[in-house]
Formats: C-alpha cells, structure tokens, sequence
C-alpha cells in the first residue's frame, strides 16, 4: 500500500535491495524468505522477539543528497510489491526522465503519491489506525504461519514464552476464534504449535519457581506452558471466553462462533456505527461475557444485551438513605445493584414505567425520578449518563406506543378454543383438606408477606434485599408461590411480554412434534405424582402433555428429556399451565442450563463440582463414598429433579421456593446438609447398596410441619427398631435441613460454583466426547475391514476436516433426541471432502487427487453433503477390497454424470438417491444382481476371474463351461445355445498371454457376416453385461487412464516393467473398446433394421444390446422406439457412412478389470493395502501439532 513520504535511512544491514533505477528502490528486509546467514537470522529473531512487525518489502524514493530517502510504500506480499512496483517502472518512472533538475523530479514523485493515498481515500494516520495497522501485519502473518483459511480470524495476540524441556522459547500467542497458536523463532530454530480450542481439557493458571505468570493448556496428548508475563490475566480470560464458546458448539453440535463475525458491538450515545475492525472480535467476546453476567444477575431473557453500566445511588425509602451502586442499561430493562453484596437489587422494566423525570440539579444533582405503573418509585441520583438513560427509556416507550396502536392482535376462534382449555393451578381445581394448624400457620406467612410487599413492593420490581430470603426460608404461602416463582426466576417477563405464544404452541404441538417425542412424553405422564388425585385423571394429564409438548415444539434441540415431567408436575400444582411453561422456560435454558437434554451434561458438570465440594469441605466422607462411588449415582437423580422424585414433593417444593430465589447454590448447599446430617450412619456402611439405602430412607423421611397436602412419610422398618435404629430414622423438617444447608455451607457461593464448572466442563465434554467417539467408531466400522485403531484414525481426521467445514458457516440445530444418529451429523462439503481424501487416500497422486476426489463426492453426495460412512466403507474398497472391487470404483466414478451411469433396462437407483449411501451396499446389490444375470445351468459354473487370469497366464486350454478368453471366434460363435442366448457373458478380451506377449485375435469373418446377413448376433461378442454401470466411452477412460498414470508415475518413477505393463494394458483396452464398440455397433443396426419391420406384432423376442453393453431381450413394446445410438448406427449403415468414434468405442466394466489383472506389475501397485496410518500425506490431526526444527526454511 502506499504510504505519505517519510524520510528514512538507506540501511543496508536489515534491508538488502532487490531492484532499483534512477529514482526508485525496492528492498526487502532480512530475515524473510528463508535466506541464510547470520544477519538473516539476527533481523529475523529481533522481529519476532519486539512488538513492532514492520512489512518485508519497501519502496522508497531517492534524493541525490546520498543516504536520505523517503519510503512512500510497503507490501506484505512480493505480488504485491511487484505490482505496485511495475506501476511506478510504466507509469510514474517515464515522466520524471522529462524534467531538467532532480529535485522538480522528486517533488512531481512525491506529490504522485500523494494523490494516489487521496484517489484510494485512506486517512490520515492516527494511532488507532496505527494499531489497526500493527493487528493487520499481525493477523496475516498469524494466517501465513498456520496456513489458515481467511476466515479464521485473529482475536489478539500477545508476547509470551513456551516453556519447552525447562527452556523459554520467546515468541507470540496468537488466539483466533477456533485456535490457539504460538510461534517462535530464535537463531534459526523454528517452534510452532497449533491447537484447537475445542481439543483442550484443562486450562488453568500455573505459578512456580521457573514460571512466575504461566497458562497451562492441557490436551489429550500434550501439556504446554505459556509464561505471558504482561496481561497473564487479560489473556486468560479471553482463553476462558474462547474454550467456553467451542465447548457450546460441541455440546450443541452446532456452530457457536459465527455470530461473532456479525454481531455489531454496542454504540456508545452518539456515535455513529463504523465498519467492523478485525479486532473488535475481542470487544465482542467482552460484550457477550458482560451480557451473559447481566443476564444471570437479574434473571433476564437471553436476547437481553447489556447497553451500558454507570455509576449511582438509589434511594432506598425503607430505610432512608442513599444506596450506592450501579445501573445497568439494556434495551427493555433498568437494573441496579449495590456495591456491598445482597444489600440490594431492583429490576425495573421499562414497560412498567408510567412517569419519568429529570430531578432539578439543585435538589438532587444528575438525579431521575421514575414512577411504576404499580405506584413504586425508584429516585436515582448522581446518573452521570443519565441524558443516555432518559433517552433509552423515551424510545421504548415511543415504540411501544406506536406498536400498540398499529398493531392490534386479533384472536381467531382456534387460538379462542384452544385457551379455554388451559387449566387453572390443579391446587385449586383438586381442593383437599387442610388441617386447622396448617390453616393457622399458612395465615400466619401470608400476612408476613404482606408486610414485606408492603414495605418493599410487589411483583418484578420490588426492593430485593436479605429480608426476602428469610421469609423464603420460613416456607412461601401455596397462595403466593406462583407468583413469587415467576418474579424470582424471570418467567414474569417472558409471560407478560409474549401474550398468547404458549396458546399457539399447543397449536403447533399437534403437529409438530416428532412421533418419538410424543411417545416418549406420553409413557412418562402417567408416572408423574401418580398419588396426587389431578395427576389419577384427564384433567391433569392433559394440562402435563399440553405444556411437555409445547416445549418441545418451542426447544427441538432439547425435545424431551426425562425428569421433565417430574419437575413439570409439581409446577402444575401451583401455577397455571401458561406459568408453568415459562417456568419450565426459565429452568431449561436460564437456571439449570445443558441440564434436560440427551448428554444431561449440565448434569454431569453439576455432579462433579458437588463431588469437589464434598471433597474439599467433607474430606473423610468423601474418601468412603469415593471408595464405593456412591456419589455419582445419587447426586444426578437429586440435582435433575431437584429433590422432587427422592423426598415428598409437599416437602421437596420448600427447596424448589430456595432454588428459584437463590439459583443452584441452593442445590449444593442442601445436598451437602444431607451428607452431614448422615455421616456417622454413612462411614459405617460395608457396600454401596447399604449406603444408598441409608439416604434413601433419610430423604423419604423429609416432613414439611408447615405442608398444606398431606405429607405421608414411610413407616420405620421392625428390622431398625431391633436394632436400635430408630431414632437415627426419625424424621426430619424440610425448614431445620435448608437452614442447616445455609449456616453450614454459607461459603459455597455462585462464584465457587462457576470456577468448579470451568474446570469440570471440559472434561465432562471431553468424555462425551469419547462416548460418541466410540459409537461412531463402532457403527461406522459394522461392514468394514479396518481394525479398531484405523478406525479410530479415520474418525480424528474426518472430524478435524468436518470442524473445519462448520468452523465458517451456520449449522442448523441438530435435534437433541434418540432418534438421531449421530453419524449422520458427520459430514464434508465438497471442498472439505477433497481435503479429507488427499490425507487418506492409499496412492500418492500429483493433480489428478482433486478431480478424482471431486468425482467420489458428485457420485457420493447426498444434498451437496457426505457423511462419515460414505467415506470410511470408499476408503475401506481403495485400501482393504479386492482388486477387482477397487476398479470397480475406479471406474463407476470416471462416467460422466451427464449421461446415466447405470444401464436403463435395469432400473437401478443411483447411489444418492438411495436411502444407505454406501458403497458396500451398492457394491452387494450389484453382485446380486450379477449373480442372478450370470447363473448358468445347474450343472454348470462360470469361472471367476482369477480362474480366468490363471488360465490365461499358464495357456491352459482346458475348456471352461462359458467362452474362454483363448477359445476362437469360431469356438465361440458354436457355444452352446444356453450360453450364448443367455444373457450371461464374458469379457471380450480376444488378447491371449502366450510368452509374455499378447496374441490379437480380432473379430473373424464368420461373425461379421452373421450379423450383416440378418442372423442374431451371439451375446458372447457383446460387451459383458457385468452390472448396473453401463459402457464407458472413449473420452471418459481417458481421463481414467491419467489418473492411473499419475498413480504409477508418483508412485515409482524409475520403474520401467511398471511403465511398460501400464503401456501394454492401455493398448490392449483401446483395442478391445474399438472391438466392442463395433460389435455393438453391429448389434445396434440390426436391432434397429428388426424394429422398423417389426410393427407392433406378436411378443417375439428381440436381441438387443442393453445401452450398447449387453445382449438381453425386449418385448416389442418396450423395444417400439429405438435409442438414439440405435438409430444413428442404422442411419450410417444405410448411407454407408462411418460411425461416431465415441459411439464405435466401449469399454465394458469387466474388461477393464480383467485387463488391468493381466498387468502383474500394474495390479500389483493397484492392490497394495497400506495400513492407515501411513496415508496421511498432510499434516492435518485433530490434536495439538508441535513442530520444532531447524534450520528455518
């Protein structure tokens, strides 16, 4: 690119010069382009050690004043720096030879420059351009390094040292948004790794005695150590931030990062929205985790994007002063919290706002006054941004208004019939009786809320502060738990602003759910609180599927999955079925996320951070339940159903009150509550049954005092009362164990419980990971040779190749249910699949890899895609089949696609438009097939072609029960009337091995004036009707027979037997192809001749050649119209003329076969199986590639 001339010094030890004339000068600098010498590699270490990297090319404008010149342009590239070098050669350089001084010259070149950089409208620099220059030289050196495609983008990159064998190697990291990188070159030692984010296992912080700031980044086979001793912690979290996002992409199994090339960032007040710089991905990274943190703190629907945060108070009028804090802006909602944790918090929906004002400086400087359409009032003050605040809150409600009044929702009388089904809460529809006390007590919390609303309101916005936890520990009134559950959890949101959509999924549910869903849904209703009486009738059951399969229809990628309905039930009880199925929202995909679907991996992750947490807080009992793995058998039935399914749900709804106001720490604090209140029983028990029986027991005995159902606990067992038991089997209140949970575990917080998940997700992915590894493997390698290691090889590296084709593009969501095979999400696209093919396939190929691959695909391809199947059983044939199977392939994939590649007669599908597109099933179909055409008499067998090579390579002529390849034309025109009418034939390969050479025996006479005199031609001088492939033509083994000679001349150069078998078997199949295209030729004219006179008599049969490749029979009527080849050989038999050459050649599919088993040297090489791990002629691993050499090249 041009620059604006600055004065530099001709330095010659850094630069050397490549061209330069009167004027002009091109140098490039040392250290680029892998020359030698020392100074090379001193300039090339001092790049790569400092920050600035400056291009390896310049062009620079010479003054006659000596060493002063001035660059005026630099290139990364040497076209680029050839091309703009020619431009000033033919265009500028001509011009200044017409001026009389040198410095008229100079000025006339510079100010040429300069009106290039104003014809290109580049701006002046700055030092925001100056970065963006420094992160563009950065990221394409990071693309040239790594050989990475373009769309790869670099998010940062930062200076840092691999601890390599206890040695710094000085170099960066560079972290794009599927890849970290590391490059380093000193004194002509080149390190270089390349791994995928979504191949780590571990990733932590590493402090020790050599490495004082480290990163330690763990695979499956390596460990690396990254010293980053400048911004350790920025380059962390950015790691973190990268890894989370590739292990959402496993766990979902789509694409999760390329939303981050389109999302704009966030505009502040007033600025104008500019083009995307490459390294505005980081701040988009930082705009996603402080979003994703918004939305966790408040509960807020995930298409909520924080706007802004500032600074300022809030006048609590319950306690008189002002609260110090901050706002948080998004588009619908005002949030604010404390400084000081849990003093308080407020959620302000900017759709409840009815009044609005800016306070007057004097009285309360920077200060709004916002007054609810519920009458609460919030007064901010010292809102440095609060023209910004005011601003967002006028637009929604200008927007609102105007949608409200445009757009008026009309109810038909569908969507009207479809809500009067909704049922009520079942609590209400199913009244029981409640006892006095639990009347009293149930009075009793309803007025203490009522104080609480009282004093710090109601509903979404209310004052949020520890006050509210208490009253929740103390039990929720029946009469309030909906409400209070779906302010607490968020639910409250999505109801009120999403009028009538759980109404239009009942809708759609009827429809569209998939059947193994519904099926799955409908065995599970009726074991859903079986002894509650809503759940023993219609009405309940009905109110469960409703909102089970409204679900499903609205989360495919979850559907259904078991506990579900559990969770789902007890919701019923309390709320109405609209609450219930946003609750059900708020629990799947906000509270409990990665929880309810066929990995269960939230789950998972869950489990291993309670089994953490035990260990470190409850080491003793964790050794004994460790030893008889106990915990990881109970802890998933808790977490999944919270508790419901192991203690009685009228005392296991307590939890859920915690749960929906304190999130998943609630979780842990009451499981660990009840390994507490159960450790002497538990470290005295001998078996795992033994102690899954003692909590078992423990939790069936929960009691709620405060239940208003009735609450029925299991009788304790005569065997405990013997044995003095009883009184640990006494029962426990719900109320003692969660404040038990609270007070004994007050340290386990949200944030411990975040650094746990961390760590533990991406092993818990990583084992997933495996699990489905080896289900593939094991499917995929059912009708296959290969053993299981090749297998597993062939799987990294079509999972390498298929990460990189989704790496780009969106994926559709793959639907999280058992009714996907996971295989068939496996796939390539074309360009990919040739990837994939040149790293696997057995021959070493030139040129001729990618045309050959690009055939398989278009034969293969089934939507534009293949899967992992397809393209282990094509490798499987190349590499582990008999010789006779791999040609087979060579030749299917060589026609043309064009013209139908299987013979019309036979109505065979293609292979993708089948249902398995295999070539294993394709290749037995047509064996069948072959098998059923070929069957001679019973008496009689036909020699394989091996017998048949065996013969021609001995001259046996011991006659066989069909035509021989060495019998005469005369010996084959008086075979015997079954062979030669029935359509089973065999190759015409006249050629007979007799002392290493080939007899040529063409077609005699006799044969020739059988046909011309109207007789029927014998199917033995017709092509073999081998299958459902019909001939190929001239052109098309052409391009077969390239392919065959790149195999052989990659393979072994020097050999000169090899050369001279593949020359001979060419000649012997051109001439073979021009004796069965005119023997079909013949056929063909006759055929017509015979169909012409024939009218439409009688059903007589008439030999025809089948695609001009067979001899079979037709029907008059399926014979009435003549093929075009049909008829042109007829038209040039009647004007005497000659026939099409491409029409006068075939090449039937056992000839070609035959012919190349006849070259020992030729088939041979065609037959080797090499073994898979030595195909890979790329450098492409699913893994970590470490690769350390020297010297640099």
């Amino acid at each position: 690119m041009w620059v604006k001339p600055q004065e530099v010094l001709v330095a010659g030890f850094v630069w050397t010069t490549e061209d330069h004339n009167t004027y002009f000068v091109l140098q490039k600098r040392r250290g680029r382009g892998g020359e030698g010498g020392l100074r090379s590699m001193m300039v090339a270490t001092l790049d790569n050690v400092r920050e600035s990297k400056p291009p390896p090319y310049r062009i620079l404008l010479q003054t006659h004043h000596g060493e002063l010149s001035y660059l005026i342009g630099t290139a990364n590239s040497q076209s680029e720096a050839m091309r703009h070098w020619e431009y000033l050669k033919l265009e500028v350089l001509p011009m200044l030879g017409t001026f009389d001084s040198q410095d008229e010259a100079f000025s006339f070149a510079a100010s040429k420059v300069e009106s290039l950089l104003a014809s290109a409208d580049i701006p002046a620099a700055s030092s925001q351009d100056t970065e963006s220059g420094k992160f563009r030289v950065a990221s394409e050196q990071f693309h040239k390094d790594f050989k990475l495609p373009e769309e790869e983008e670099l998010v940062n990159y930062y200076s840092c040292s691999l601890i390599q064998n206890n040695l710094p190697h000085q170099g960066w990291l560079y972290l794009s948004v599927n890849y970290l990188c590391f490059y380093s070159y000193f004194m002509g030692t080149e390190v270089s790794v390349k791994l995928r984010f979504a191949d780590v296992v571990r990733l932590q912080k590493k402090n020790s005695v050599l490495v004082a700031a480290g990163i330690q980044v763990c695979t499956r086979d390596d460990e690396y150590i990254f010293a980053v001793f400048m911004h350790r912690d920025e380059t962390f979290a950015l790691m973190e931030q990268l890894v989370a996002v590739a292990m959402k992409g496993l766990l979902t199994g789509s694409n999760t990062t390329s939303g981050l090339q389109k999302r704009d960032t966030t505009l502040e007040p007033g600025e104008q929205k500019t083009s995307k710089k490459p390294s505005t991905i980081k701040q988009d990274l930082d705009t996603r985790a402080q979003s994703h943190h918004f939305q966790i703190l408040f509960r807020l629907p995930e298409e909520e994007q924080l706007e802004g945060s500032f600074d300022c108070t809030l006048w609590l009028p319950y306690s008189k002063s002002h609260a110090l804090g901050k706002l948080y802006c998004s588009a619908n909602y005002l949030c604010f919290t404390t400084k000081m944790k849990s003093l308080c918090s407020a959620v302000i929906p900017i759709r409840d706002i009815a009044v609005f004002d800016r306070m007057d400086e004097d009285a309360i400087p920077f200060g709004i006054h916002i007054i609810m359409k519920s009458k609460a009032t919030f007064l901010f003050a010292q809102l440095r941004h609060r023209d910004f605040v005011c601003e967002q809150i006028s637009s929604y409600l200008e927007r609102a208004q105007g949608e409200s009044i445009s757009f008026v929702e009309e109810e038909d009388q569908e969507l009207v019939e479809a809500k009067s089904k909704l049922s009520d809460a079942l609590m209400n529809t199913f009244k029981q009786d409640i006892p006095q006390n639990a009347q009293a007590r149930e009075a009793i919390k309803i007025h203490l809320w009522g104080l609480h609303f009282a004093e710090y309101g109601r509903g979404v916005s209310m004052y949020r502060n520890t006050q509210i936890m208490d009253l929740v520990l103390k039990g929720i009134p029946d009469s309030l738990r909906a409400e209070l559950w779906l302010c607490s959890s968020g639910a409250m949101n999505d109801l009120q602003t999403h009028p009538n959509y759980y109404c239009k999924l009942t809708l759609r549910a009827m429809s569209e759910v998939p059947v193994a869903v519904a099926e799955e849904i409908e065995r599970d209703l009726h074991r859903s609180l079986p002894e509650h009486k809503a759940f023993q009738c219609d009405t309940g059951i009905s109110a469960l599927r409703r909102v089970l399969t409204a679900y499903a229809v609205r989360n495919p990628a979850i559907g259904y999955c078991q506990a579900m309905n559990i969770v789902c039930s007890v919701l019923l009880l309390y709320c109405s079925e609209e609450e219930a199925f946003w609750l059900m929202v708020a629990l799947c995909e906000r509270l409990l996320p990665d929880y309810y679907n066929t990995k269960v991996a939230g789950a998972l992750v869950d489990q291993g951070v309670f089994e953490a947490l035990a260990k470190e807080h409850l080491p003793e009992l964790y050794d004994k339940l460790h030893e008889l793995g106990v915990l990881s058998m109970i802890s998933l039935s808790w977490f999944l159903t919270i508790f419901l399914s192991v203690m009685p749900y009228a005392s296991a709804v307590n939890v859920l009150d915690c749960f929906f106001f304190d999130g998943s720490k609630a979780l842990f604090q009451v499981a660990l509550a009840v390994l507490e209140a159960n450790r002497r029983d538990l470290l005295e028990v001998d078996d795992e049954g033994e102690a899954m029986s003692r909590l078992t027991e423990y939790l069936e005995r929960v009691n709620n005092r405060d239940a208003t159902l009735p609450v029925v606990l299991p009788p304790i067992p005569t065997a405990a009362v013997k044995a003095g038991m009883a009184t640990s089997l006494k029962s426990v209140d719900v109320s003692d164990l969660i404040m038990a949970g609270y007070k004994q575990f007050s340290f386990v917080t949200e944030e411990a419980i975040d650094s746990f998940r961390m760590k533990l997700r991406l092993e818990v992915v990583k084992t997933l990971e495996d699990n489905n590894r080896r289900t593939i493997v094991r499917a995929i390698g059912t009708k296959t040779s290969f053993t299981r290691e090749e297998l597993g090889i062939i799987y990294l590296e079509f999972l390498e190749h298929h990460r990189s084709s989704t790496s780009y593009k969106s994926q559709p969501v793959v639907r999280g249910h058992s009714d996907n095979d996971p295989v068939d999400s496996l796939t390539l696209d074309k360009e990919h699949f040739v990837d994939f093919f040149t790293a696997m396939q057995p021959w070493k190929l030139g040129d001729s890899h990618v045309s050959y691959a690009e055939r398989l695909f278009d034969m293969w391809q089934v939507h534009e895609l293949v899967d992992i199947t397809v393209c282990t059983r094509l490798l499987d044939v190349m590499m582990r089949k008999p010789l006779n199977q791999r040609l087979e392939l060579l030749f299917c994939s060589h026609l043309s696609r064009d013209t139908p590649i299987f013979q019309q007669q036979q109505h065979v599908q293609p292979p993708a438009a089948r249902k398995s597109t295999s070539l294993e099933k394709l290749i037995t179909d047509r064996q069948r097939l072959a098998q059923q055409r070929d069957s001679l008499s019973a008496d009689s067998r036909r020699p394989s072609t091996k017998e048949l090579i065996a013969q021609m390579a001995a001259g046996s002529d011991r006659p066989s029960p069909s035509v021989s390849l060495s019998s005469s034309p005369d010996q084959r025109l008086s075979s015997s009337p079954t062979a030669s009418s029935s359509s089973a034939t065999v190759p015409v390969l006249t050629g007979v091995a007799v002392d290493g050479g080939y007899h040529d025996v063409r077609l005699s006479p006799l044969a020739q004036r059988a046909a011309q005199s109207g007789m029927r031609t014998p199917a033995s001088l017709l092509p073999a009707d081998d299958g459902p492939y019909r001939c190929m033509v001239q052109a098309e083994f052409i391009q077969l027979w390239k392919l065959v000679n790149d195999i052989v001349r990659q393979e072994s150069e020097d050999n000169m037997e090899l050369y001279q078998s593949m020359q001979q078997c060419s000649s012997l199949i051109m001439m073979r192809g021009m004796e069965c295209g005119e023997a079909a030729l013949l056929a063909n004219s006759r055929t017509a001749s015979t169909v012409s006179d024939s009218g439409s008599t009688g059903s007589s049969s008439i030999a025809v050649g089948g695609g001009g490749c067979a001899g079979i029979s037709r029907t008059p009527s399926q014979a009435s119209v003549a093929t075009s080849e049909e008829r042109t050989a007829a038209e040039c038999r009647r004007q005497g003329a000659a026939p099409d050459p491409e029409s006068s050649w075939k090449l039937p599919l056992k000839l070609f076969q035959t012919a190349i088993m006849t070259a020992p040297e030729l088939s041979a090489l065609l037959e080797r199986k090499p073994a898979v791990a030595l195909c890979k002629h790329t450098v492409s691993r699913a893994a970590s590639t470490l690769i350390s050499y020297q010297p640099r090249t």
